[in-house]
C-alpha cells in the first residue's frame, strides 16, 4: 500500500530526523550540561507558580472588579489533578525554553556541517542591542496587557456572568491556557516595530511596500484581534489600538532606518565612484596626461 504522504514530505521528514539525530550526537558529551539549564528552568518556574504566582495572576484578574462582584468570583480546580499538572505542563515548556539555546550552542558542529548554520554570523557588538530591545518590546507588550488589558477585560466578562445570572466561576486551567495565549500574543505582537525595520532595512521587503499598504495592516489587526480577543468591540478596540500606535511607529522606525542606510550608501567613497565613475575618472586622466607633457622639463632641471 503506498504511503499517504508524498515523496517532498517523507524528505523532509527523513532530513529532519537525522538532523535531529546529528543534533543530539554532536551535543552528546554536553548533554548532562544541557540537562541541568533545563532543571534549574523547571524547577524555578514550578516553585514560582507554588510561590505567589497564582495569587499575583488572580489579582490582576480582579484588580478593576468592584468588591461585590469580587465576592461573587473564583478560580477553580475541577479535578485533583488540575493545579499540579498545570503546574508540570508551564514548567516543562519553560525548561525547555531555557535550554534550547545551549542544546542549539553545543551542536552548532553538526549545525554546520549541515548548512543549517548562518555562515555570515552578525557580529556580537550587533546581535546584543537586537536582542535586548527584542526583550524590552516583549516586555512592553506584557505590562500592557497585566497594567491595563486583562484587568479591564476581566472585569468586564465576569460583570457580564453576573449580569445575566451566573457565577463567575472559571477553571484554572482554561483561565491559565487564556492568560498565557494573550500574553504570548501582545508580547509578540510588540515585535511589530522590530520586524518590519529588519524587513525594510535588509531589503526584504521595501519599506515603500508597509507605508502604502497601511489599510490591509489594519485590517489584518483587527481580524487578528478578533481571534484572539473576546468577541465584544470593546476589548477588540482594546487590542487593537496600541496594535495601530506599533504599526505607525514602526513605519517611522523604518523610514528613519532605510533613510539612514540610503544615505550612508550615497555619501560613501565606494558609492559615490561607482555612480560618477567618468565624472571621477576624467581629472585622472587630464592630471595624467598634463603630467605626460612636463615630464621631459621636469628630467631637463633634474638633470
Amino acid at each position: 500500500m503506498s504511503s499517504a504522504l508524498d515523496d517532498d514530505t517523507q524528505r523532509a521528514i527523513a532530513e529532519g530526523r537525522e538532523t535531529a539525530g546529528a543534533v543530539l550526537r554532536s551535543a552528546q558529551k554536553d548533554l548532562q550540561k544541557v540537562f541541568v539549564v533545563f532543571l534549574v528552568g523547571f524547577l524555578g518556574v514550578f516553585m514560582a507558580l507554588r510561590r505567589g504566582v497564582w495569587v499575583w495572576l488572580k489579582g490582576v484578574t480582579t484588580q478593576r472588579m468592584p468588591a461585590e462582584l469580587q465576592s461573587q468570583f473564583d478560580i477553580i480546580a475541577q479535578t485533583p489533578f488540575d493545579v499540579i499538572l498545570l503546574q508540570a505542563k508551564i514548567s516543562l515548556v519553560a525548561g525547555i525554553i531555557v535550554a534550547s539555546p545551549v542544546l542549539v550552542y553545543f551542536s552548532r558542529d553538526a549545525l554546520k556541517e549541515r548548512g543549517h548554520w548562518p555562515e555570515v554570523p552578525i557580529p556580537l557588538w550587533k546581535a546584543v542591542p537586537i536582542v535586548l530591545l527584542s526583550g524590552v518590546l516583549f516586555m512592553g507588550g506584557m505590562a500592557y496587557g497585566y497594567l491595563l488589558f486583562f484587568p479591564i477585560m476581566f472585569n468586564f466578562l465576569a460583570g457580564n456572568a453576573v449580569s445575566a445570572g451566573f457565577a463567575p466561576y472559571w477553571s484554572i486551567v482554561l483561565w491559565t491556557e487564556f492568560v498565557l495565549l494573550l500574553t504570548f500574543s501582545f508580547g509578540l505582537a510588540a515585535q511589530m516595530p522590530l520586524a518590519i525595520t529588519g524587513l525594510s532595512y535588509t531589503g526584504i521587503v521595501p519599506y515603500e511596500q508597509f507605508r502604502d499598504k497601511w489599510r490591509y495592516a489594519v485590517v489584518a489587526i483587527f481580524v487578528f484581534g478578533a481571534v484572539f480577543s473576546p468577541p465584544d468591540p470593546f476589548t477588540q478596540i482594546m487590542w487593537a489600538a496600541p496594535l495601530l500606535v506599533l504599526y505607525g511607529f514602526s513605519l517611522y522606525l523604518a523610514k528613519f532606518a532605510v533613510t539612514m542606510k540610503r544615505g550612508s550608501e550615497r555619501l560613501s567613497a565606494a558609492g559615490v565612484l561607482r555612480r560618477n565613475w567618468n565624472a571621477t575618472a576624467a581629472p585622472l586622466v587630464a592630471g595624467v596626461a598634463v603630467g605626460a607633457l612636463q615630464w621631459p622639463t621636469l628630467f631637463e632641471v633634474i638633470l
